[in-house]
């Protein structure tokens, strides 16, 4: 509430007070004198001021007040502030009456609150309603820096997004201020994984509302210092504890490929980097099988939203069945993913027909899709068709040409059909590789 003038109590004193003082001497002669005598204005109290005092933070001042009568007063209670250059939003309030028993004397609690720094004088003055004699105290409060009004404890997995609202009173609501200011940077927060929003319009309501949003990017654990600025009002302070939380689940990236052949997907991460980044990509355990590039270069990013970044990951399994791995993605400052990796392998699938013109012959490509080197053996179903090799070794993840040819039996005139068959003799358990061949004079079989 503003601070309060003081009242004249209804009252009715003369400017004078006159009396008289006889004396009767022993000689029998006498003297009278009339006296004369003017009150002024009681002299101000002044009170100690007390050590400076955070903005936004309650003081309370005692002042002492003493009875000068016999009897019990009671004091009507006036507050004021007396400087005009006293900070914006300074506020003194207490009890608006206070007895005191007669000789006696009590401490009044005037309880001092600024939302800005500075120096401001008090007066406070006590009023005896019927008699109309008064007394006044002073005293000067000096308002320091605010402090931290209070810790706010956020916590969220990593890279999820957390809210927390955030209440701000505003004093001046209700006292003719219809407006309140907020600078450019009106807030400002040590850590840069917070960000703050206005939720209402504060200088019509009795307090402001702001909404907090913290999204940790590593798991590591951190205070950090929030402050919002009005300008009217001055600065808030907070602290924030923050608390990141392991991440979510780790997503799955599906391979499905047959033996011999290659799969290719692409792992999918929210990237929230404010400067170009290099990604470090690395499959824990099975790399020959799930191929990534060792590093990714990707571009800033400036809005809070981030960017979505796709990873290329080739599947090229060795075995039949299902193998799992997980793929760890390092984008810096402790900020890491992980995306398991989840494939399966089915029997090589048949391919061709590879046609074949009698007398002629065709490549046929085949791969060593494992890891180390092996023996092939190369072998036709028809003895019409003829393969060049019938065994080799083929390196590790390398390709080779098989050169088949087509004899056209003599005196037959049909097309024909076979297959090419490649088994690698150091895994007999697995199924061959399976090509198919067809001779290229007939339409039909």
């Amino acid at each position: 509430p503003p601070a309060e003038k003081p009242t004249t109590p209804p009252v009715s004193r003369p400017e004078k007070h006159s009396g008289s003082l006889f004396f009767a001497l022993p000689d029998g002669t006498a003297r009278l004198y009339h006296l004369e005598g003017v009150a002024k204005e009681p002299a101000v109290i002044a009170n100690p001021s007390p050590a400076p005092n955070p903005a936004k933070k309650p003081l309370t001042v005692a002042l002492p007040l003493n009875n000068w009568l016999g009897g019990a007063q009671t004091f009507r209670v006036a507050r004021e502030l007396l400087e005009s250059n006293a900070p914006e939003a300074t506020f003194l309030t207490g009890a608006d009456v206070i007895e005191v028993p007669g000789g006696g004397s009590r401490d009044y609690a005037l309880r001092f609150v600024a939302y800005k720094e500075g120096a401001a004088r008090a007066r406070v003055t006590f009023t005896n309603a019927e008699t109309g004699e008064r007394v006044a105290h002073e005293v000067e409060v000096v308002t320091a820096a605010a402090g931290v009004i209070d810790t706010v404890v956020l916590q969220t997995p990593v890279r999820q997004t957390t809210k927390y609202l955030l209440s701000l009173d505003n004093p001046l609501h209700g006292s003719g201020v219809t407006a309140l200011t907020f600078p450019e940077q009106w807030y400002a927060c040590s850590d840069p994984n917070v960000r703050i929003a206005m939720s209402n319009d504060m200088a019509s309501r009795p307090e402001g509302v702001f909404e907090i949003s913290y999204r940790p990017l590593a798991p590591k654990p951190s205070m950090a210092q929030l402050s919002i600025t009005v300008e009217e009002l001055g600065v808030y302070n907070f602290e924030l504890d923050l608390r990141p939380l392991p991440p979510l689940p780790s997503p799955t990236l599906a391979l499905e490929t047959s033996l011999g052949l290659k799969a290719l997907e692409y792992a999918v991460i929210q990237l929230y980097n404010e400067t170009p980044a290099q990604l470090k990509c690395e499959v824990l355990r099975h790399a020959n099988v799930f191929r990534v590039d060792a590093t990714v270069a990707v571009p800033e990013v400036g809005g809070w939203e981030g960017q979505r970044v796709t990873i290329p990951v080739n599947y090229e399994p060795e075995a039949l069945g299902a193998l799992s791995d997980v793929l760890r993605i390092d984008a810096g400052d402790g900020c890491v993913y992980e995306v398991n990796l989840s494939g399966s392998c089915v029997m090589p699938l048949p391919s061709g027909p590879f046609s074949i013109v009698p007398g002629a012959s065709v490549e046929v490509p085949f791969r060593n899709v494992f890891s180390d080197a092996y023996d092939f053996a190369f072998a036709v179903d028809d003895e019409a068709f003829a393969v060049a090799e019938k065994r080799a070794k083929v390196n590790a993840k390398t390709a080779k040409s098989l050169k088949v040819t087509y004899t056209q039996p003599e005196g037959s005139r049909r097309s024909r059909t076979g297959r090419l068959l490649v088994t690698c003799l150091d895994k007999p358990d697995l199924p061959p590789w399976i090509f198919y061949l067809q001779s290229g004079d007939a339409e039909a079989k």
